[in-house]
Order: structure tokens, then C-alpha cells, then sequence
């Protein structure tokens, strides 16, 4: 169902989608079951069929709320912590967004002497504690302060062990401080009683978190407090795909571009045929939510980089341009882009797929 040249889906489902949208009569969701059936059959053989299935079981969910999805449209065997890992740790598109955006905050921190660092969305420390053991040889820095937000007390506990084993290997004091909170309800005044008496620096990460934010007034009240706390930078790296999209048919075709992106990358990764499995099933809980659920009970309400631009400039920001590599490059199948307005694109065969965004207040 996908176009190969640009990830889109094929006119036959689009249509098939709109009249559904308009008027879902039997003969239609009978097509849509149909169709459904013949692409489970392919599915275990075949890696684009497996996208066709997720976004057809989240279609058909759409109009049969109750129908059961496939049994083999989630990961089997693996704990949800396990599959997260493992994600992050195979796919470069994460990867090594994450190294981007730890020499960024290193930069900032390295020269302290006594930094903090606050990051929103800490989950389970792994970009955290990569970073910490990135500093190893800064003499320099004498105390570093981890704040971690994260609305997962099991996330956090794990968070603050993996910080406790990087600091081991450096120099400096690494102090954590757990906020077991959602980010949107983070106070300014409850951070700032978390700061240390003194500190030089300071840095805000909010890595593939902000989109979580329900509403676009939540989200410039989440920056305006942000900016509150005068940071020496903030460094945001989101999705890039309109999400928040109120026409249904479009918000899944914005969508079916997004993850066809990604799965085509998985696809080119020499990672064994169980982890790229595994790595696409994890992300179709993403498509799950995008595609099938009421917006009420949306998780994943991603925007586009030109509307985070706008967040940040809303809410007293201006676009720093990030200090790596030249104009362009690429590695591993994943491309890097300076784009002009300042942001760094993160993307696939021409597609961007993440941006990283480093803000400055003005």
C-alpha cells in the first residue's frame, strides 16, 4: 500500500479511507476487513505488509472499536522496559540523536564548575548517563545536578541507577534529583526549590517528551515556564509529522509517510530479523494511538518542526544553530540537515523524521 518513491500511502487506500470518514457503511468496513485479512496472511513474511497491518488494525479499530486486533500486532516476550532499550539502542535514528544533543549540552555544562542539568522525560537515564560518561576527562567540572522528570517511579528508580554507574567513572560529584511528575505539570517554583545554592550553568533537555503535552496552551505554558528559569539553553528534539491534524484521513496519511519512513530504515539496519520485528511492533503502539484512539485519550500528539519553531518563539526563545558536522551529512542510513530557520532535520531518504531544536533565551 505504499507508494516506494516518497512513503505515502496508495490512492486506493486514501480513498477507501475518505469514504469511510465520511459515511462507514457494511460494504465498506467490509472492504477494510478484507483487506485486513490478506495483509495479516503476508505479514510474518513480509517487512512492508507489517506496516500495511498495524495501520490497517488501527484503521479497523477506528470504525470497530471493539474488535479485537491482531494477536500479533504487539511484542511478544519482552518487557515493555526491554523493548524501550532496546529501541533506543539499535535505531541511530535515536541514537545518535541523542549524541547530537549531548555534545550540545556538554558544551554548555562541561565548564560548570557547577552545573545543572534538568531533564524533562528522563525515563530510564540511558541519554543521561551516556552523556555523564561522555565528560569523563572535563577537570573542570566539580558538581553536575541531575534533575530527572518523569511521570514513571519504576523509570526513575532505573534512571538513578544507571546515573549512579556512569558517575562512577568521572571526576566530578553527580548529584540526582528525581521529579516523578508529568512535564506539563512541573511548577517552576517546585524546579527551583530543586536547584542547588550555587551553580553556573544551566541546561534543559526535553527529548521526544513536549509532544505528550495535551493541548498547545499546556505547551506554551510548559515553555514560558521553562524560560522562567532563565536557562543557559534548552535543547528539544521532537517527531516531526503533523499529528495534532483534526482531519482524520490526513492526520493518518501524515502518519502512514512518518512510520513508513522509519520502518524503511529498520528495514536497511543490520540488526536480525527479531529485533527489527520487535523494534516495528513498538512503534506500532505509536500508530495505535495516533490512528484509532479518541482524541481525549491521545498520547502521541506530534507536531512539526515549524511548530515547535513557534513555541519557542512564542514563548521568548531565539533558534541557536547547532555546532556540528557542515551543512549536511549522513551515516548509517540516517540524514542530518542544517536547516535555515536553525534547526537540525533528522531523516531518512529525504524525509525528515526528527528535529533538534536548540534554544536560547533572549
Amino acid at each position: 500500500m505504499l507508494n516506494s518513491d516518497n512513503f505515502s500511502m496508495n490512492s486506493h487506500l486514501s480513498a477507501l479511507l475518505r469514504k469511510l470518514a465520511q459515511q462507514p457503511t457494511a460494504g465498506l468496513v467490509g472492504q477494510l476487513q478484507q483487506l485486513h485479512k490478506q495483509t495479516t496472511e503476508r505479514a510474518a513474511e513480509e517487512p512492508q505488509a507489517l506496516l500495511d497491518m498495524l495501520f490497517l488494525n488501527a484503521i479497523h479499530k477506528q470504525f470497530k472499536p471493539r474488535a479485537e486486533l491482531c494477536a500479533d500486532s504487539h511484542p511478544k516476550h519482552f518487557e515493555i522496559s526491554q523493548i524501550y532499550d532496546l529501541v533506543i539502542n539499535n535505531i541511530p535514528l535515536l541514537s545518535m540523536s541523542h549524541d547530537i544533543v549531548n555534545h550540545a549540552i556538554k558544551h554548555v555544562i562541561a565548564d560548570g564548575p557547577h552545573s545543572v542539568l534538568i531533564d524533562f522525560g528522563i525515563g530510564r537515564g540511558i541519554q543521561t548517563a551516556k552523556l555523564i560518561e561522555s565528560m569523563a576527562k572535563h577537570s573542570c567540572l566539580q558538581t553536575l545536578t541531575v534533575i530527572g522528570v518523569e511521570p514513571s517511579h519504576q523509570a526513575l528508580v532505573h534512571a538513578g541507577r544507571s546515573i549512579a554507574r556512569a558517575a562512577q567513572h568521572v571526576a566530578f560529584k553527580v548529584v540526582f534529583k528525581p521529579l516523578e511528575c508529568l512535564a506539563e505539570n512541573v511548577q517552576a517554583d517546585g524546579l527551583r526549590a530543586s536547584l542547588p545554592d550555587e551553580f553556573n550553568k544551566l541546561a534543559v533537555n526535553s527529548s521526544l517528551t513536549a509532544h505528550h503535552i495535551p493541548s498547545t496552551a499546556e505547551r506554551i505554558a510548559f515553555f514560558e515556564m521553562i524560560r522562567s528559569l532563565q536557562p543557559d539553553a534548552l535543547l528539544l528534539t521532537e517527531p516531526d509529522s503533523n499529528h495534532m491534524e483534526t482531519d482524520w484521513c490526513q492526520r493518518v496519511e501524515n502518519a502512514y509517510i512518518h512510520y513508513g519512513t522509519v520502518f524503511s530504515l529498520i528495514d536497511q539496519l543490520d540488526i536480525g530479523v527479531t529485533v527489527k520485528r520487535v523494534s516495528k511492533l513498538f512503534f506500532g503502539q505509536e500508530i495505535e494511538d495516533v490512528v484509532s484512539l479518541a482524541d481525549e485519550q491521545r498520547f502521541k500528539r506530534h507536531e512539526s518542526a515549524p511548530r515547535w519553531l513557534e513555541y519557542l518563539a512564542k514563548t521568548g526563545f531565539q533558534i541557536g544553530k547547532p555546532a556540528l558536522g557542515g551543512d549536511a551529512w549522513e551515516a548509517q542510513g540516517v540524514s542530518f540537515r542544517k536547516e535555515a530557520q536553525g534547526y537540525l532535520s533528522v531523516g531518512h531518504k529525504g524525509i525528515n523524521v526528527l528535529s533538534i531544536l536548540h534554544g536560547k533565551c533572549c
